[in-house]
Order: C-alpha cells, then sequence, then structure tokens
C-alpha cells in the first residue's frame, strides 16, 4: 500500500455471515495483464491489511485496545512508518492527545505539541484534520509548509508523507487517524478513498464500544459498508472469481464471482456460486488445477490461457491469471479472467496472412514462368493462324488452342490477383453496370436449372475499385454458387445495396470496418450449404470442396484478397441443406463515377514494319516467336537471352538498334538495370519493357525511368508487333497475310 500506486478496481469479499474481510483489486493498464502481478500483490497486501482490522473490530472489548491493534496492524500489514491515533481535547488550548500508536516514533509524538485550534501547531495535517473534518494529505514533508513546525523531527526519522483521516462520533470529530510514509507522496486518490472508508470503519467501532450498541447495529453499519465495496468489485471488466484455496478438499470451488463474470459467461450469480472452476474451464482436470494452484507455493501469480464454456454451451477463450491470499485466515485464490477472442481472431488472421504471402511469392513466382509459355502459345497459334485457310478444321483447332490458353491467362491473373502482384487501375466505379454485365455472361454458362434474380439498387453510390477484379469477385463468387447447385438446381440472387457502419466488428467479419457508408454486393444460393468447419477454411488457398479437377481452390480467397486490398470485407452466413450468402463491403466514395469504355476487338494483321529491334528475353520460346514474327513484319531481331549479353550487344553498336524489348526479370540483371544502362549510353534509345508479374516494378515507375512502354505478358504476337509500329511510329495494317 504505501508508496505504491495502483490503478485498478477494488472491492470488499465477503463470506455468507455478511462480515467484511477485505478488498479485492482486479487490475488493468495499457499492457494488458502484464502488471497484474504487482497489483496482486498489493490488492492481497491491502486484503489482509482491512481484514486484519476488521477481526480486530469483531473482537475487541476495550476501546484502546482497539486503537493499538488498528495502529500495529496497519504498520505490519500496510508497510507504513508510523501510524498514531489522537483524541481531540477540549483543553484551553485545544491540543491532540495521542493514545495509540505503532511504528518508529522514537519520542516523535510527546515532542509534536499538536493543537487542533487555528494556529501555527494548528494548521497541520492533524489540526486541520479535526478542525475541517475532513483528510488533510502532505504529499512531501519536505516541501510541506504546513509541516515547517515538525519537519526536522520528521526527517529524522524518515517520513515523507502523511496522511490524516477525521474520526467521527455521533456527527462530532473526535480525533484523527494518522499514516506516516516513508516516500513522498505514497497516498494515490484510490487509496486515500479506501483508507477513509477505514476510518470511517474504526470510528464506527469506537461508537460501538462506547455505547455498547446491538451486534444488529454494527452488522448493518458493516453490510452498508461491504455494499460500498462490492461496487467497486463489480466494476471491474474482467471476469473475477474468488476460489476455495490450496488446502481445501473442494478445490476450485466458486466461493464469489463479480457482475462482469456473470455477464461474460452469461450465468445469473447464484448458478456460478454452485460451480467448481473446472466445470466452467472446458479441458482442465481438477489434477491439473490443483497443479496450478500449486506453483503459487513458490511462485507469486500463475499465468495461462483455456476456453470457459458460458451458459449457452459456446466456448470462449479466456487469458486467466491466479494469485493466491488469505480469506479470514484461509487459503484462497483469485482468478482475473480475460475475453481473448479478439486477440485470438487477430493471431489467426496474422497466420493467414503468413500464409497467404509465402503463398503468393510462391504462386508469383509460378505465374511468371507460365506466362512466358502462355505468350508462345498465343503467339504461336496466330502465326499458324496466318499460313491456314479461314474457316477451315486447321483454323477451328487453333481458335480451341487460343481459347484454351485464354482459360490459362485467367487462371494466371487470378494467382497473381491471390499474391498481390497485378497492377491495380483503381477509378471511382458504379457496381451496378459490372453486375449487369457479369450476370449476362452468365446466363450464357449457366444451366436452365438454375434461376438467376437481381435485387439490385440502382440508388447505391460509388466505390474507387478496379474494374476487372470487382468483375472477377462478382464471377468467382457466382461460379461458387453455381458449383453449390449444380446437382440439384436453385435460385441464384445477386444483390447491390448502400449500408451505413457505426464502426466495430459486424458478426461474421474479419476486420474492423471504419464508421461510413458501404455498398454491399451479396450473392446468395439455395444449394447444400456449409457447416461451421467449412466456413472457418473457405478463404484459405487451394482450399477446395469440390471434387478433383473441379476448381483450383483459388476463387474466394482471391475475392478476400480484392476486397482486403479494397478497404473492405466478407463475410458469410450459411448452413448445411440451407445454402449460403456471402456480403461483400466496399466503402462509397463521393465522387461522380467514370464514364465505362467499351474494349474494341484487336484486329488480326501484323504491321508492317522497318528497322532494327533487340530483343532480350531469357526463354528461348519467346525469342523464337519474337524472331518469326518480326520477320513476318519485315523488321530484322537481334536476340540476347540475358541483359549482359543485351549489353555487350549495343555497347559494340549503340546507333544500330531502332528500339530494344526486354524482359523484366532474367539472371544477372533486370529489365530496368539494363534500360538505364542503355539510356546511359544512348538516352533517345525507345525501350519497350515486358513482365510476367508486376513485380517491383508498375508502367508508372517504368515511365520514370525512361522506359516508353510497358507490357504484361502473355501476349499475343499481334500485340508485340503493335507495341513496336506505336514506338516506331508506324501505322496497323497492311499485314503479312
Amino acid at each position: 500500500m504505501a508508496g505504491e500506486k495502483t490503478t485498478g478496481k477494488a472491492a470488499l469479499v465477503s463470506k455468507q455471515d455478511g462480515r467484511k474481510t477485505g478488498i479485492v483489486r482486479a487490475a488493468r493498464d495499457s499492457g494488458g495483464l502484464q502488471n497484474a502481478e504487482s497489483l496482486l500483490r498489493r490488492s492481497n497486501r491491502a486484503l489482509k491489511t482491512i481484514s486484519g482490522c476488521n477481526r480486530a473490530l469483531s473482537r475487541a472489548g476495550d476501546e484502546f485496545e482497539l486503537l493499538r491493534d488498528v495502529c500495529r496492524i496497519i504498520v505490519e500489514q500496510g508497510g507504513y512508518r508510523l501510524v498514531w491515533v489522537g483524541y481531540a481535547g477540549q483543553d484551553r488550548k485545544k491540543s491532540v492527545r495521542p493514545v495509540a500508536w505503532f511504528g518508529y516514533e522514537e519520542g516523535y509524538l510527546q515532542k509534536a505539541g499538536i493543537v487542533w485550534s487555528d494556529t501555527v501547531k494548528g494548521r497541520g495535517p492533524t489540526g486541520t484534520c479535526i478542525r475541517t473534518a475532513a483528510p488533510v494529505v502532505a504529499r512531501n514533508i519536505m516541501a510541506d509548509p504546513a509541516f515547517a513546525a515538525w519537519r526536522v523531527d520528521a526527517v529524522k526519522r524518515g517520513y515523507g508523507s502523511s496522511i490524516a483521516l477525521p474520526l467521527r462520533v455521533d456527527g462530532q470529530t473526535i480525533g484523527a487517524l494518522n499514516l506516516y510514509a516513508a516516500e513522498p507522496d505514497a497516498f494515490d486518490q484510490e487509496e486515500e478513498s479506501l483508507l477513509a472508508d477505514l476510518a470511517a470503519d474504526l470510528a464506527y467501532g469506537i461508537t460501538a464500544l462506547r455505547a455498547k450498541e446491538s451486534e444488529g447495529r454494527a452488522l448493518a453499519a458493516l453490510k452498508e459498508s461491504e455494499a460500498r465495496f462490492r461496487r467497486l468489485f463489480n466494476s471491474s471488466h474482467d471476469a473475477v472469481f474468488v476460489l476455495r484455496g490450496v488446502d481445501d478438499v473442494g478445490l476450485g470451488r466458486i466461493l464469489e464471482v463479480n457482475d462482469m463474470a456473470c455477464t461474460d459467461l452469461g450465468f445469473r450469480h447464484g448458478e456460478l456460486l454452485k460451480k467448481s472452476f473446472v466445470d466452467l474451464a472446458v479441458g482442465l482436470k481438477p489434477v491439473e488445477l490443483a497443479g496450478l494452484v500449486g506453483r503459487l507455493q513458490t511462485e507469486s501469480s500463475v499465468l495461462f490461457e483455456t476456453d470457459l464454456r458460458s451458459h449457452s454451451g459456446r466456448r470462449i477463450p479466456h487469458e486467466i491469471r491466479i494469485q493466491k491470499y488469505e480469506l479470514q485466515g484461509e487459503a484462497a485464490v483469485m482468478a482475473i479472467a480475460r475475453d481473448i477472442s479478439e486477440r485470438r481472431q487477430s493471431e489467426k488472421n496474422l497466420r493467414q496472412a503468413q500464409k497467404m504471402e509465402a503463398l503468393g511469392t510462391l504462386a508469383g513466382g509460378i505465374a511468371h514462368d507460365f506466362n512466358n509459355i502462355l505468350s508462345a502459345i498465343f503467339g504461336f497459334a496466330e502465326l499458324a493462324r496466318l499460313e491456314v485457310p479461314r474457316g477451315g478444321e486447321a483454323a477451328k483447332h487453333l481458335d480451341e488452342i487460343s481459347n484454351a490458353g485464354k482459360r490459362a491467362a485467367d487462371l494466371v491473373r487470378q494467382i497473381l490477383t491471390f499474391s498481390r502482384q497485378t497492377e491495380q487501375q483503381r477509378t471511382v466505379l458504379r457496381v451496378q453496370p459490372v453486375i449487369k454485365e457479369s450476370l449476362k455472361l452468365l446466363r450464357g454458362t449457366l444451366p436452365t436449372t438454375i434461376e438467376i434474380r437481381q435485387e439490385i439498387d440502382n440508388r447505391c453510390g460509388a466505390i474507387l475499385a478496379d474494374f476487372t477484379q470487382i468483375h472477377q469477385v462478382i464471377m468467382n463468387l457466382c461460379a461458387n454458387s453455381y458449383h453449390a447447385m449444380q446437382a440439384k438446381g436453385g435460385v441464384l440472387t445477386v444483390g447491390l445495396r448502400e449500408v451505413e457502419f457505426t464502426g466495430g466488428r459486424r458478426p461474421g467479419q474479419r476486420i474492423k470496418l471504419p464508421a461510413g457508408s458501404y455498398a454491399c454486393l451479396s450473392v446468395s444460393d439455395t444449394g447444400h450449404g456449409m457447416d461451421r468447419a467449412i466456413q472457418e477454411r473457405i478463404f484459405e488457398p487451394y482450399f477446395t470442396t469440390k471434387k478433383h479437377g473441379v476448381g483450383t481452390g483459388l476463387g474466394l480467397s482471391t475475392v478476400l484478397g480484392i476486397v482486403t486490398t479494397h478497404g473492405g470485407d466478407v463475410t458469410v452466413k450459411s448452413a448445411p441443406g440451407k445454402g449460403a450468402r456471402f456480403d461483400v463491403y466496399f466503402p462509397l466514395i463521393n465522387r461522380p463515377p467514370a464514364p465505362v469504355r467499351a474494349g474494341l476487338a484487336e484486329e488480326f494483321a501484323l504491321p508492317r514494319l522497318t528497322g532494327r529491334v533487340l530483343f532480350v528475353d531469357d526463354e528461348e520460346l519467346v525469342l523464337n516467336l519474337a524472331k518469326k514474327t518480326l520477320a513476318l513484319t519485315g523488321c530484322q531481331m537481334v536476340g540476347a537471352r540475358d541483359g549482359l549479353e543485351a549489353l555487350r550487344l549495343f555497347e559494340a553498336d549503340p546507333q544500330g538498334f531502332d528500339v530494344v524489348v526486354t524482359d523484366q526479370v532474367m539472371p544477372q540483371m533486370t529489365g530496368t538495370e539494363l534500360a538505364g544502362r542503355l539510356l546511359a549510353l544512348r538516352p533517345d534509345i525507345p525501350i519497350i519493357l515486358i513482365t510476367g508479374f508486376g513485380e517491383l516494378v508498375t508502367a508508372k515507375q517504368a515511365k520514370a525511368i525512361g522506359i516508353r512502354a510497358f507490357m504484361l505478358k502473355p501476349f499475343s504476337a499481334t500485340e508485340i508487333a503493335n507495341a513496336i509500329a506505336r514506338i516506331l511510329g508506324h501505322s496497323k495494317g497492311g499485314g503479312a497475310r
């Protein structure tokens, strides 16, 4: 108590006979429970002090014996330097007569000459307290001018601060209870309040002894004091349990709980008092609890985690710290239980993020290599189309190859989106047209056994988003619903509405969305539904409930990745046999949407080109495609398999090339590093940078380096030829057909 500052809650703990036994503090601070050990030790000390004083009150038969016992108990249990009681004399000087003391006094009180009149020696803490009937604190005896008359003697005896508390009997202040601590500023507001209550109890004991009042009146006053402390006990934001202690046969039986324990677990107060702690702690056996409590013989407190079972049967994770203390001389255990559901969810989200980061790195590398292969598939299929008659079987086969390549490219885009390695082009976008376009595509692919319904609110505002990615979210969710209804058919409902959040976590959400307006895109189906275990895993990469060969397991993880990068969240509600509903939230933006431009079909023809091209790529297939394509356009190509080879070729003849096309990811030197070296040799050389994914460089960054054009793999023969044509200033058309 003395010299220690605490923040926390305090409460009187009682037995069934109603007698006050002491305080329990439930500590809370900014760092969670890590400081609870010192706070619990302080609580135990306070408990012993109050309990001891109350025992002295209950057994005292003599007023001065009571005062001496109280002084001794406060010094021994509270750690104060000196405690004394002075009575207000009614003589002419209004002197204060010391009647009981304990601690390091050494003649101090005999020399003090304290009075309670409004004079120099009556304006100290004791005299002022008696005169004003209010507590008086000298926070620093060395500096307090009111203590000047006693400072020298006080300092010699090691007094640093003091508090005087009035003793009031029948409406009159009969004296003061005085406590001296070794440290300056030893009394905080809570300490003062508790000591004031203690002084009030002491005054009541004096009154009882003097008036020989009945036991019933004394009990009523103690019950009132107990209620006062119970209000503090119940104000804790953590669940607090008082358990039967170490040496009892019924170890762990609940003796007392606060209101938060009832609220947290959904039990009534009386219901919890009939239980043992092991009835609540999931998987905690009596022998294990005994082991934890046994550690308190050598440890001041023990921290562990377990799930507590609520009245409804729900398991709620808690962090629990136990501390032993005495309750009326008997061993007891106090357990402070903090709900850590949010922390567990945060840890789970972190593990998910780490898993996605690791898989994303792997996926990005795979996608890079796959895009090189797809570029060759697209390019050579186009070149073959130039050599076969239109409408023939061979042309149809080549079309199928191209279509398969497009499906593979879509899969690569999903992988890149999942690994967060695609460059986004966000604009102010209305979601309604994206939904309608997606449903238009779906109608041609879904069987007639599945009915599509729309519940689109045209008043819903715009969002800041990437058109392609929002389209992908809708298509992936609808595809997921289609697979759930594939066997028996059903109803697919796609909706859009505007919602308002006041902040905090909504049921099923993974993150706390800030307060504000959101567009809620909903996709629901009447399929087979999911149980809780599946719902916990559906957003994991590569997790799928479909049979082998159906789906990639990336659809919903891609959805989650897109939505979270847009500042939103996804919730799911489902049950076996009752379908599923996904709600996707995007923050609304208060700006007019940009016009949506329709895509223009590329003309399948190669441009006529002249000039010399340095083409750099470590993939042999890509070099062969470029060489054959550019030969058909009429220009000359020189190939290089890495940046160092390209640099040697360029240094040998800087003016011999009209344009340089380079891949970004290559051994020994990246494309941007090569571009910097080439531009240093010839600042006007046009450079086209090609990348399999947006790793470490974007179109904006490439332009800042001095690169003229930026392309993403996979690309077709016409795309690369037309890109070179634009750089060289040639027009399309007149192709080699």
